[in-house]
């Protein structure tokens, strides 16, 4: 679809980078990329699902392989919004509303507030009676740890591109033969490394 704003004149209408021939063969190959990724969706699931439990395993914030599962998940955010439609966006809607609604409480809890919005006692009170005592008076975000919630909001990726990836296969088969077979394979595997 070709979007003409009007900028250009009769003159030069229809030769700017390559015609309308070169807009169209730009139309037919996101076509083709959203029907290739349509047509292997079943296995990037597939994909999304054994890297989770291969790389996986964890959200705490010090294991190293987390980096690469939210990379790929981020890229497979990113493919899959290429090509969700509205129809299969409405069957996530409910699971994707809370995966919102916790990423959203994430953000904001990072805000910075001033001191007298933030919560008293616990070890809050004990950062601001620092604080106090050494005239810093700045805003700090509600979270006790910045890191850890940036950690949780950075563990919604690979859910979020999952529920996608299910949307996008519609094979609610392919996601439970890849559970169980990773229910099943992951711990056999696990027991033969002793």
């Amino acid at each position: 679809m070709r979007i003409d704003l009007g900028f250009q004149t009769k003159k030069h209408a229809g030769h700017s980078r390559g015609g309308p021939k070169a807009a169209l063969r730009g139309d037919r190959s996101i076509e083709l990329m959203r029907e290739t990724l349509h047509k292997y969706a079943p296995y990037v699931l597939i994909f999304l699902i054994c890297v989770a439990s291969l790389l996986g395993g964890g959200s705490r914030a010090d294991i190293a392989s987390l980096s690469y599962l939210r990379a790929i998940a981020a890229v497979a955010i990113a493919a899959g919004c290429l090509i969700l439609t509205q129809r299969q966006l409405a069957t996530i809607k409910w699971p994707l509303a809370l995966l919102g609604a916790i990423g959203a409480l994430c953000l904001i809890q990072l805000l910075p507030v001033p001191p007298a919005f933030l919560p008293q006692g616990g070890p809050r009170e004990t950062i601001l009676e620092m604080g106090q005592l050494l005239g810093d008076f700045l805003w700090r975000p509600m979270t006790l740890s910045p890191s850890a919630t940036v950690n949780a909001l950075g563990s919604l990726l690979v859910p979020v591109a999952v529920l996608m990836w299910l949307a996008i296969s519609q094979s609610r088969t392919t996601a439970l033969l890849t559970l169980v077979g990773n229910g099943v394979i992951l711990p056999l595997l696990d027991c033969c490394s002793y």
